[in-house]
């Protein structure tokens, strides 16, 4: 059982809080709308690219990107049904089929769905989606193939029910479950997109790649949400009502050629393309003010806020493109060393506003690459590189300009190593990243203005170490540690030596589980997991009035695959049932944890 859902994706990797508003993800390394929430069903798997990657994603956070590779048809015939219940009233549906149309494989599909309904831990909370996707590929003679991968998902739920907490450290003594805030009729979002990738083998060693996205959807809020507190003593706040629809859509292709070619006496690897998108984006209907107070120790939820009808008139709207081109060239100079060079140039626009007002700039920018690998040993490799990035702004100066793109850069050090018969990967990496350019309030903002100018800094120093793979047949490991310094080395409104919001100091995780490999309880398998996020600053102005520092939390697995073709699987959460925030807010974004909770899952494969 869920918590509810929202209708955008925010991250944070390496202490830099990654949001979905300023479209950092991508979708087989192509732009995906800022408020395109692509759910898991419609995947084939997700990557999690570190550090600076404007090398292939154009205008990209320092931090680093999320890869999602979607769903694609194979040859081989597989398919399989998978049903969940759970707490909270969860119940989840999902099949999974595709192969070969013909016995050699040319012309190849697949189709999957889902559906869920569940509620929540907290009240009211309850939400619907499903998710369609369809994949075909198929190869036109030996030199030439494609796939394309279509999707359409549709998501239900009530939205809102957040508070703030204090930042002395209060947190409002209610239930996990209670809801702050008022039921409304149920947000909506709809989501719809097409990804096609065609290859075509040049000549023996080189390939032509060609990519290209569609992607429409809209996000409709109707919501109440938390405005300020009345009386915290006495429980009383004053709420907002939301009614508000996003709409959007993007394009995006990507053209690159890749291949090898003999030097000093090795292969080298050469690639160079060239790449666009465009997104757009229209905002209609908004917020209303303290339209009713609600007493969260004692709630009255019969209050009328009104209906909240379709609205018509825009509010706001925002446009974002560009287009760039990029090389890389992987040289071996020597057996076992291994240069890697590339470069980028991207011409960025960005334009916001409604058509009377709408602003715009439109931004140029070089970002580079280089990095060494050395293989010490058949089984050990150390690195280091040096990587670049830039992020157009949407801020306005007190001039009226927008503000300058947001530019940093990473240098990394580390080493990978394959252990144990390669069963057992490691890898530790250091690495220092500065943002530059970051916009700050400027001081000579009037009331109600929000003016800024492009000269922060932040200096974002770490150390990570992974361990994953199986040291012996049954067991599976998967632990990380992460610490980090992140300092704020430069700004114009007295926050410089403080830690940016959201960069946790400590992260941890570890995962095990073992399946026994014989005798009558072969196949029955259990695990645990630990996570620990460490502390961090929430969001607060002035920066670092408070920090917020998580229990650690324990989940337990228990599953069988002593049957041919199933799987069956109970997985328990937060098993000692910690009482936690999973946001911390002093602005009203505050919402607990997960509490004690299990999902019980049968699969069948074909």
């Amino acid at each position: 059982g869920g918590g509810g859902n929202s209708l955008g994706v925010e991250y944070n990797i390496r202490g830099i809080y990654e949001s979905g508003q300023l479209n950092y993800r991508r979708v087989n390394g192509m732009r995906t709308h800022n408020r395109a929430s692509i759910d898991l069903a419609a995947l084939e798997r997700v990557e999690v690219i570190r550090g600076p990657a404007s090398m292939f994603g154009g205008a990209v956070p320092p931090g680093g990107i999320i890869n999602l590779i979607p769903k694609r048809a194979s040859e081989r015939f597989q398919g399989s049904v998978t049903a969940r219940v759970g707490s909270h009233d969860a119940k989840v549906i999902e099949g999974d089929m595709g192969g070969a149309f013909a016995g050699d494989g040319a012309l190849r599909g697949r189709l999957s769905a889902k559906y869920v309904d569940e509620g929540s831990w907290i009240d009211f909370r309850e939400s619907n989606l499903w998710v369609a996707t369809a994949a075909l590929g198929a190869d036109l003679g030996s030199t030439t193939s494609f796939d394309v991968t279509s999707s359409f998902q549709r998501r239900t739920f009530l939205e809102g029910g957040s508070f703030a907490i204090g930042a002395d450290g209060w947190i409002p003594a209610i239930p996990r479950s209670r809801f702050v805030g008022l039921p409304t009729p149920r947000s909506e979002g709809e989501l719809g997109w097409v990804d096609a990738e065609v290859r075509q083998v040049l000549a023996p060693g080189w390939t032509l790649t060609a990519r290209g996205r569609y992607e429409e959807g809209f996000n409709a809020q109707r919501a109440t949400e938390f405005s300020r507190y009345a009386d915290r003593p006495a429980g009383i706040v004053m709420l907002n009502k939301l009614n508000r629809r996003y709409s959007y859509d993007l394009i995006a292709t990507d053209v690159f050629v890749s291949g090898a070619v003999p030097l000093f006496g090795l292969t080298s690897d050469l690639l160079l393309g060239a790449d666009y998108f465009d997104n757009d984006e229209t905002v209609r209907g908004g917020r209303i003010s303290n339209v009713a107070t609600l007493d969260i120790f004692n709630p009255d939820y019969s209050t009328d806020i009104g209906a909240s009808p379709d609205p018509v008139a825009a509010t706001y709207a925002s446009s974002r493109s560009g287009w760039g081109i990029y090389g890389q060239a992987i040289i071996r100079p020597v057996d076992r060393l291994a240069l890697h060079l590339g470069g980028r140039y991207d011409w960025a626009r960005v334009d916001v506003g409604l058509r009377a007002a709408a602003r715009h700039q439109e931004h140029k920018s070089f970002t580079g690459r280089a990095s060494l690998t050395y293989q010490i040993t058949g089984n050990l490799t150390a690195y280091a590189t040096y990587n670049e990035s830039f992020i157009p702004s949407s801020g306005t100066t007190i001039d009226g300009d927008m503000v300058k793109p947001e530019t940093g850069y990473q240098v990394e050090a580390g080493l990978k190593a394959s252990l144990v018969d390669d069963r057992l990967n490691m890898s530790i990496a250091a690495y220092r990243m500065v943002r530059r350019n970051i916009a700050t309030y400027d001081p000579r903002s009037g009331t109600g203005e929000l003016f800024v100018i492009p000269i922060g800094e932040q200096v974002h120093k770490g150390l990570e170490v992974e361990i994953v793979g199986s040291p012996v047949p049954g067991l599976q490991l998967v632990a990380s540690v992460a610490y980090q310094d992140a300092l704020i080395t430069r700004n114009n409104d007295g926050m410089v030596g403080t830690v940016p919001y959201d960069a946790q100091e400590f992260t941890g995780s570890f995962l095990a589980t073992y399946e026994l490999q014989s005798g009558p309880l072969k196949g029955l398998g259990f695990g645990g997991s630990v996570r620990d996020l460490g502390k961090y600053y929430p969001y607060t102005a002035p920066q670092n009035l408070f920090s917020y520092n998580p229990p650690p939390i324990v989940d337990a697995q228990l599953f069988y695959r002593g049957l041919d073709k199933w799987d069956v699987r109970l997985n328990v959460f937060n098993i000692f049932d910690e009482r936690y925030l999973s946001a911390a807010s002093i602005y009203g974004a505050s919402t607990f944890g997960r509490p004690r909770s299990a999902i019980l899952s049968v699969t069948r494969r074909f």
